[in-house]
């Protein structure tokens, strides 16, 4: 895949911005970076010796990176997601949306749009994606040197505005989903252009009182706050990785204004846990239409079933029953 500014940045030395704000470091979004930091374990990856030594990190990292992706990918990305999330109405609150399993959340509920009577994805959205998903996975592998890892469900993309629901809690990834152990982000969208507030904070994760609290900080206090270690602006095509445990506690600033996109990706040492419709369009259109058409069995049984309860006459079978 082409990367993000191929020609220029054949030329010139990626640029390290790393701004100290008192105690807190922040990586800007108005300068090309490549920011590769060694962080203290919490604790032991793999205490039970269950995974592959393939997939054991040679140290605890976050990494923020640019030019992985075209500017093109990019937007292009963020299009599939717009298609989709086009789908329903826009109440306000995040849209967290699934291209791999076709579910969407906002405020209004759960959907799923393969169920839909219209196709929303096609095979060049699924391919596009599953190329984004393919760098990632190298870069992952490429920034704890593994040989091998897996890409795990549930991934999405998440549209975020002013109104919210409480997103923003100091949280550690592997504490809330034990099978994560690398992480990542791909913003679609840039602070302070397409968005204000919504700032992606690293805190000091060996305060674990701090974080049991679950207290966010506020927009206010972190630049001054010294359980902020440090401060991530999005910028579109911008890509976090950073390994999943509590090494790497993290928050989201409140967005005050505008639309925030972002993908958020998981990969696992667990090949119990891969994702096995992995990124194949085909394979995502037949899925939909297998659960689309079991919905419908489902919903015909419970139908049924109801019927004779009440002792209403059964229904002749359709085709849909076979």
């Amino acid at each position: 895949m082409k990367d993000f500014w191929q020609g220029i940045l054949a030329l010139l030395t990626l640029v390290v911005t790393v701004t100290t704000v008192e105690a807190t470091k922040t990586v800007q979004a108005a300068e090309v970076v490549a920011v590769n930091e060694e962080v203290q374990c919490a604790r032991a990856f793999d205490p039970d010796h269950s995974f592959p030594d393939s997939c054991i990190p040679d140290k605890c990292r976050r990494r923020i990176v640019d030019g992985v992706f075209t500017e093109e990918d990019i937007n292009v990305l963020r299009a599939i997601a717009e298609k989709g999330m086009a789908t329903r109405p826009n109440i306000g609150g995040p849209t967290i949306l699934d291209i791999n399993t076709g579910y969407i959340r906002d405020s209004a509920g759960l959907e799923n749009l393969f169920m839909k009577s219209q196709t929303v994805f096609n095979s060049d959205d699924f391919s596009h994606y599953g190329r984004i998903i393919r760098r990632l996975r190298e870069e992952i592998m490429e920034t704890f040197s593994l040989s091998n890892v897996y890409f795990t469900a549930p991934t999405f993309i998440t549209r975020i505005d002013k109104i919210h629901d409480e997103y923003w809690h100091p949280h550690v990834d592997r504490n809330n989903t034990p099978h994560y152990q690398y992480s990542g982000l791909l913003y679609l969208s840039t602070y302070a252009q397409d968005f204000q507030g919504g700032r992606f904070v690293f805190l000091n994760s060996h305060d674990y009182e701090f974080y049991d609290s679950g207290r966010p900080i506020a927009s206010e206090q972190i630049a001054n706050d010294a359980n902020v270690e440090l401060v991530v602006e999005p910028r579109a095509g911008r890509v976090a990785i950073f390994s999943s445990d509590m090494e790497n506690t993290h928050q989201v600033e409140q967005v005050t204004g505008g639309q925030r996109f972002v993908l958020s990706f998981w990969f696992t040492c667990d090949p119990r846990r891969e994702f096995e419709i992995f990124l194949d369009g085909n394979a995502h259109i037949q899925f939909g239409q297998r659960l689309k058409d079991s919905m419908i069995r489902r919903a015909q049984q419970q139908s049924q079933k109801r019927q004779q309860a009440s002792g209403s006459p059964k229904q002749p079978r359709t085709n849909s029953d076979l």
